[in-house]
């Protein structure tokens, strides 16, 4: 509408009044903005959009913090987090401020002043909060995040870091060498790298740790014997490791000193045919084994386990049938029968010679009702039997029917007894098959492959 038409419908008064009442408002309304937060914000370098957002989260007691701090890049950003304490800013921008110089954001400020991380220097608590973001999915706690930081961890996935805090031989002091272990020696697993570190065994290099897992996990490994084992592959560098351990658990390093009864354990009886019972494994003097039955005068005499009769006689039979007869001595001796035996030996011989062709009570093979002693016949002799065409005969098939000659010659200073041609032990067919092809006395293989 033109002047002319205003004039006509206000007249000149009302128009001046309204030109005045703008001028008015406008007036005030850039007063008020000029005056306002928002004005403050944008002239500190935020954004009006920023600047809305900001005077919207935080107190106008608080823009004092701001207007001294200055403009803080991602400010806007972090106040919308659900994190932000308006009552902490105050601390996030001292924190902030403090580590500008570092190129700090300012949702690190928050993330570590939420954290009660304000006394720690920004670098680590940094690692800190990346540590913890990284794997706060796997329901990493803060406080285990700073425990790996700490130790230098920052490389290590929370998994595994968490495998080595759980274990239950882990020692808080040594959690940097456990972290420094596995990263230089991956191919050692958690358990055993723990269990080096904490009996403070040098690694040299990656080749090394190799070999220390394989030993550890060989069947038969005891720690009590360690030092014997990396002496004698140190001797003997073409040895397998099986073999290593085998030899040194049965001191084949010690030739002078056949086993002897110090330190000796329970049997296993768990392992039911296959028990291991020698100077290191003894029986209860009240065990019997089940099963005993009596043996037919054709085939020997007194008792032995069912299984081992019923193969025995199958054996019998064929040597029969080949020409050579076979005849059960002494089978099972109860711990009163050995103990009398013993003690015979020990009189007429001595303790120490005795102990090298007979067995202490509770030690004896016999008392299992596994082991049988065997001649040519009733009137036939242990002592004549090696040189029998029964004997040829056995060694060359009775493990078919699941028998081992026990204490084979040269094997003193493994079995810890002399050659005795006439005892042979039951272990059923599959493992006295693979005994035989091992070429390793019980002792041996049962350290290997069974314990």
């Amino acid at each position: 509408m033109s002047k002319k038409g205003l004039k006509r419908l206000f007249g000149k008064k009302a128009i001046i009044s309204l030109a005045v009442f703008i001028v008015v408002l406008t007036s005030s309304a850039l007063t008020f903005y000029f005056t306002s937060d928002i004005y403050t914000l944008t002239r500190l370098g935020y954004s009006f959009n920023e600047s809305v957002a900001i005077s919207k989260t935080i107190d106008k007691s608080d823009l004092d913090l701001l207007k001294m701090a200055g403009y803080i890049d991602g400010f806007s950003t972090a106040i919308s987090d659900p994190d932000f304490d308006a009552t902490k800013l105050k601390d996030y921008i001292d924190y902030y401020t403090r580590y500008t110089s570092e190129d700090i954001s300012f949702a690190d400020a928050v993330a570590i002043i939420n954290h009660d991380c304000a006394s720690v220097e920004y670098q680590l608590a940094k690692r800190y909060i990346n540590y913890y973001t990284q794997y706060q999915q796997d329901r990493l706690d803060f406080a285990t995040a700073k425990v790996i930081i700490d130790a230098n961890g920052d490389d290590i996935d929370y998994n595994t870091a968490q495998t080595i805090l759980n274990n239950d031989n882990f020692i808080s002091d040594k959690l940097v060498q456990y972290f420094d272990y596995h990263k230089k020696y991956s191919v050692l697993s958690i358990h055993n790298l723990i269990t080096l570190v904490n009996k403070e065994i040098t690694i040299i290099d990656q080749k090394e740790a190799s070999i220390l897992q394989a030993l550890i996990n060989e069947n038969g490994f005891n720690w009590d014997n360690y030092n014997r084992y990396r002496a004698y592959m140190d001797n003997n560098p073409s040895f397998p490791i099986e073999r290593v351990v085998s030899d040194i658990n049965n001191n084949i390093d010690k030739p002078s000193a056949p086993p002897s009864y110090s330190g000796a354990r329970p049997a296993d009886l768990s392992k039911g045919n296959l028990i291991l019972v020698n100077k290191q494994n003894y029986l209860d003097r009240n065990y019997v084994p089940t099963g005993l039955v009596n043996i037919e005068a054709a085939y020997g005499q007194l008792q032995v386990k069912s299984e081992v009769y019923t193969a025995y006689k199958a054996m019998a039979d064929a040597a029969y049938q080949a020409g050579v007869p076979l005849y059960a001595r002494s089978p099972y001796r109860s711990y009163a029968t050995q103990a009398s035996l013993y003690n015979n030996y020990v009189a007429q011989d001595g303790q120490a010679a005795a102990d090298r062709y007979s067995a202490r009570p509770g030690y004896s093979e016999h008392q299992t009702g596994l082991a049988i002693d065997i001649t040519v016949g009733p009137s036939g002799t242990l002592g004549g039997f090696a040189n029998s065409a029964s004997y040829v005969w056995l060694m060359q098939n009775a493990h078919q029917y699941g028998f081992i000659l026990r204490y084979p010659p040269g094997k003193e200073n493994i079995t810890g007894y002399m050659y005795e041609a006439w005892h042979w032990r039951y272990l059923g067919v599959d493992v006295a098959t693979k005994v035989k092809n091992s070429g390793l006395t019980y002792d041996e293989y049962y350290a290997r492959y069974i314990k």
